[in-house]
């Protein structure tokens, strides 16, 4: 759980450091990059993947997860990519970052660096019953719970602000956000201690 949750607060905090116009809070946004690139290493370091999968019994929800997983990488990256691809071809920036003051790179740059290959990876592996797919696999639910809830909470913000919702987006992160809690929970009844 640690690693999904440190992975969450690392993402977001790239995104603070290196995109944010330059402000007062400069500092502390890379101090708190730093300090979780460097707790995720650590954290990461001392796991041993054959004892965190000899940890969960054989009645995992493992289909769900690879499945949840999987479509989250396809709909993330076609998503994304698209955009990006759109770009090339007209030379106009996509719509949910036109205006919007931040750049937008570091969000496609981490969707579709990171944050899909790592979905795509954790699901495969899973599927494969292999160690270090269990671990990926929960650590990557986590990661969609906060992300989902953030994107939520965002989106509200927006909606208050005066902001048109986007009724589409809004959706996907309601399954993205419910998906990542209810399979969390569900994937680490089966884990114990």
């Amino acid at each position: 759980m640690w690693v999904g949750l440190l992975g969450y607060v690392l993402y977001t905090y790239t995104g603070a450091a290196f995109a944010y116009t330059f402000n007062e809070f400069f500092l502390l946004y890379v101090s708190l990059f730093a300090t979780s690139l460097f707790a995720l290493i650590a954290l990461v370091a001392g796991l041993d993947a054959g004892e965190a999968r000899r940890r969960f019994d054989d009645a995992e929800p493992r289909c769900p997860v690879v499945l949840f997983l999987g479509l989250m990488a396809l709909v993330l990256g076609v998503g994304e990519l698209g955009q990006v691809l759109a770009f090339f071809a007209t030379g106009v920036p996509p719509e949910l970052i036109s205006g919007t003051g931040v750049s937008p790179n570091f969000v496609f740059a981490l969707d579709l660096g990171i944050v899909v290959p790592l979905a795509a990876l954790a699901a495969v592996w899973l599927w494969r019953r292999r160690s270090v797919g269990y671990v990926l696999s929960a650590a990557m639910l986590i990661l969609a719970a906060t992300m989902g809830l953030a994107l939520l909470a965002m989106t509200w913000s927006g909606v208050v602000a005066g902001l048109p919702l986007d009724v589409g987006l809004t959706v996907l992160w309601v399954l993205i956000a419910g998906g990542g809690i209810g399979l969390s929970v569900w994937f680490l009844r089966h884990c114990w201690g």
